[in-house]
């Protein structure tokens, strides 16, 4: 098994994260993380459809409240262009939001 699949495993994924995020202290615990889908399909603009495939992803709760939405991405070599990729995951994430929020209030 590979890391990529160890990732969907919550007490891993909390492990990692805490190591990672906040130096050791245990912050993320397994029962707060919902694994999500890592399919992402966004349309930035009404002739193209962007699909974007994470690693792993994760929703966030604390007592019963969304927190975060957690994506990490594992690499083998290194690869300098990995944080624009990632930027570009986390727009299609925000946006598919955002437009569930304008549709909410204002339609």
């Amino acid at each position: 098994m590979g890391t990529k699949n160890l990732m969907n495993y919550p007490e891993v994924f909390a492990d990692i994260g805490n190591v990672n995020l906040f130096s050791g202290k245990v912050v993320l615990h397994p029962e707060e993380l919902e694994l999500l889908p890592t399919d992402l399909i966004g349309k930035p603009d009404e002739k193209r459809l962007i699909e974007n495939r994470l690693d792993s992803r994760m929703r966030y709760r604390k007592g019963g409240t969304e927190i975060a939405i957690l994506c990490a991405e594992n690499q083998s070599d290194i690869c300098n262009a990995m944080p624009v990729r990632d930027m570009g995951y986390q727009y299609v994430n925000y946006s598919k939001r955002f437009n569930c929020f304008l549709q909410a209030f204002f339609v």
